[in-house]
């Protein structure tokens, strides 16, 4: 299942995260301009993270993985765990 596609924009009059053509993705309470700011770029974060991985992986296949370093390994680990986060299903209790 795919994510409502960006760009999104925090409107901090209403306190929403909304589509470029007016459709609410969220109501933020709280922090809302800082939590908003931050939804808001959710599908721009995910789609940088996804190509900076890309390319990490096409340049990390030229060196063995034994040859990583522990810092290289740690960061793939995490932006692929950031991946699986922002695109996991969603299941109903």
């Amino acid at each position: 299942m795919e994510h409502t596609p960006g760009p999104w924009v925090y409107d901090p009059n209403y306190q929403t995260v909304k589509t470029m053509t007016g459709q609410t993705i969220a109501e933020v309470y709280g922090n809302g301009n800082i939590d908003g700011v931050l939804i808001a770029a959710a599908p721009d974060l995910l789609k940088a993270l996804k190509a900076m991985h890309n390319e990490f992986m096409s340049r990390m296949d030229l060196v063995e993985p034994c040859d990583w370093t522990p810092e290289e390994d740690t960061a793939e680990e995490a932006a692929l765990a950031a991946i699986a986060k922002a695109e996991q299903p969603i299941t109903k209790p």
